[in-house]
């Protein structure tokens, strides 16, 4: 996975956080991306101010980021779609209904942070 960090010292802190932690049982591998990775996200769409140290993004940010290529975006909207899809009236509605829907469960639900 690719992960975009708000600054260069955020992003050293998590390598040194996260490198080399275990992780139900798996450890994790954390480093730099290859130079040819490096500000990718500015091929795709970018919204909304740089964050503040500490602050974290909206939860519809996190869910499906700005930056997401559209087929990236779709899958996404998919696996959230299947994983709440006891509360999901239609399936077949507009993809920015299924994300507003997904949005509210989980201000309700909150994911298990890790």
């Amino acid at each position: 996975a690719f992960v975009e960090f708000r600054d260069t010292q955020e992003a050293k802190d998590a390598l040194a956080h996260f490198d080399g932690r275990l992780v139900e049982g798996w450890k994790m591998r954390v480093q730099w991306a290859e130079d040819r990775h490096q500000g990718r996200t500015t091929q795709f769409r970018k919204l909304g101010p740089d964050l503040q140290p500490g602050q974290d993004p909206p939860l519809v940010e996190q869910l499906f980021p700005a930056s997401l290529p559209p087929e990236d975006l779709r899958q996404a909207l998919n696996r959230h779609s299947a994983a709440i899809a006891s509360v999901l009236a239609q399936p077949e509605q507009e993809p920015w209904v299924i994300a507003e829907i997904v949005e509210a469960f989980y201000r309700k639900h909150p994911r298990q942070e890790i």
